[in-house]
C-alpha cells in the first residue's frame, strides 16, 4: 500500500491523507446488493472507502449497512467491511465500483 498526502476540499467537508494505492480484495454480490472489502490495513483507510462508496452509491430510497469484522495494524489480518443494499446493484453502480478499486490496484470479482 502507499500513500499519497495531500489536502482535498469539497463542498461539505476537508480531507486530508488520500489513499492511491490499496491492494485490497473486493468482491461485489451484484444480485444480493452486498459489497465485500478485506485486507485493509488501518481505520483511516476503511474511513475513505466508506466515504467514497457512500458517494458512489448513495441514492434517493437506498440505505447501507456496514458491517465491520477483522484487526488492522502489523498482527492483524486487516479490516473486513462486508457493505449491504437494501435493493440489487445496476450495471453503472458495479461498473462504477469495479473502476474505482481497479485504479487503486485492488483485485475485484463480480458474482451474479
Amino acid at each position: 500500500m502507499s500513500l499519497c498526502s495531500g489536502v482535498f476540499i469539497s463542498s461539505s467537508s476537508v480531507y486530508v491523507g488520500v489513499v492511491v494505492n490499496m491492494g485490497l480484495s473486493v468482491q461485489i454480490f451484484r444480485d444480493q446488493g452486498e459489497v465485500m472489502i478485506s485486507g485493509i490495513p488501518t481505520q483511516w483507510v476503511a474511513e475513505r472507502i466508506i466515504r467514497d462508496i457512500n458517494d458512489i452509491l448513495q441514492k434517493r430510497g437506498s440505505d447501507l449497512v456496514y458491517f465491520f469484522e477483522g484487526s488492522p495494524g502489523v498482527y492483524g489480518g486487516g479490516l473486513v467491511i462486508r457493505v449491504v443494499l437494501n435493493t440489487f446493484l445496476g450495471e453503472n453502480e458495479v461498473n462504477a465500483l469495479v473502476k474505482y478499486f481497479e485504479l487503486r490496484n485492488s483485485s475485484v470479482s463480480v458474482y451474479g
